[in-house]
């Protein structure tokens, strides 16, 4: 599925003025979406268990230079494991019919907007301070 969703944006950005480092944008994209999908699941679980909210939010980082750090981090290592993973060969030799992509690529941003809906909609419910 990772790489069929990454063959879905690297056809994308390999057009236009993306097309020189469409491979590196369709990881990052793919990344992005792996860490909105983990953001989802977190504003979820941390709904149903206030406990874990409060734990999260007494225990998270203090500053923003330490929270810029730690996704910096997390992206730095979410990107060397899906670039060992996922190499530019197989991704471009990725057997996928033109109809595939036609449709696949709007349901991974319905995905996202969806995913930003519920996010919003959780957090305005259950994260009133």
């Amino acid at each position: 599925m990772i790489k069929y969703i990454t063959h879905l944006f690297y056809r994308y950005y390999s057009t236009g003025n993306t097309k020189d480092y469409s491979f590196f944008s369709a990881l990052t994209a793919v990344l992005t979406v792996m860490f909105l999908t983990l953001l989802l699941l977190v504003t979820i679980v941390s709904a149903i268990f206030p406990n874990l909210r409060d734990f999260i939010i007494e225990n998270g980082p203090r500053n923003k230079a330490s929270e810029f750090v730690i996704a910096l981090v997390l992206s730095s290592i979410g990107y060397f494991v899906l670039s060992r993973l996922i190499k530019e060969d197989e991704i471009r030799t990725f057997d996928a019919q033109a109809v595939t992509y036609r449709f696949g690529l709007p349901v991974v941003v319905v995905y996202v907007v969806v995913c930003f809906v519920i996010i919003g909609a959780v957090a305005l419910k259950f994260f009133k301070h």
